[in-house]
């Protein structure tokens, strides 16, 4: 019995992220869910009660897992700070690579329910990072330039998310393959780290 609930909560669960990320919230339909994880609305109803609470989890859950995997180099204490950028550069563009419909989806959320995002604590966790430490540190000893953690965060994001949010765009102006495409992330891992570093430790304006 327990593996037959399990095994009917995970198919709903990857079907409503499934459609979610590709509609959102508002744009998605109860019946559609219940229709992708072949299942009856009142089966869907009987383990989520609610749209709402289907969504809510499954952008829980992609948050969480983003986090997860970025908070474990925030946090390591073995990394230099340039180290901790290019490990967070890579593991960000294989993790957008694998869910490539994730940031529009939570940038598309976090407009209409901001609060919500708030709610994760994202920010707070970041703040009190072993990465935060360092930059404050390194700023104070003069190593790198002065820059608030937001700043770099946001650069960094900014770097990693813009051709995932415009590939179609970039596919199109370029006439480039899904193979050529991959290579241009692939260099990404690479160009975006060095930018930052580059930045951070020119001291001389």
């Amino acid at each position: 019995m327990m593996k037959e609930e399990v095994s009917t909560e995970d198919k709903i669960k990857a079907a409503a992220k499934k459609i979610f990320f590709k509609k959102g919230l508002e744009g998605t339909k109860t019946r559609e869910i219940a229709q992708e994880a072949n299942i009856n609305i009142a089966l869907l109803n009987y383990y989520y009660r609610s749209k709402q609470n289907l969504f809510e989890e499954i952008f829980r859950e992609a948050i969480q897992l983003f986090y997860e995997r970025m908070g474990a180099i925030f946090n390591d204490e073995m990394l230099t700070l340039e180290g901790k950028i290019y490990a967070l550069v890579r593991e960000d563009v294989e993790m957008l690579r694998s869910n490539p419909l994730l940031p529009a989806f939570i940038f598309s959320e976090v407009k209409k329910k901001p609060d919500f995002f708030v709610s994760l604590g994202l920010h707070e966790r970041v703040r009190g990072s072993h990465f935060s430490q360092q930059l404050t540190e390194g700023i104070a000893q003069g190593k790198y330039r002065a820059i608030t953690l937001e700043h770099l965060i946001a650069s960094m994001a900014g770097m990693i998310v813009f051709p995932f949010l415009n590939k179609p765009l970039f596919m199109e102006l370029k006439g480039r393959t899904d193979e050529e495409f991959d290579l241009f992330l692939e260099e990404r891992k690479q160009i975006v780290p060095e930018i930052l570093i580059s930045y951070l430790t020119n001291l001389s304006k």
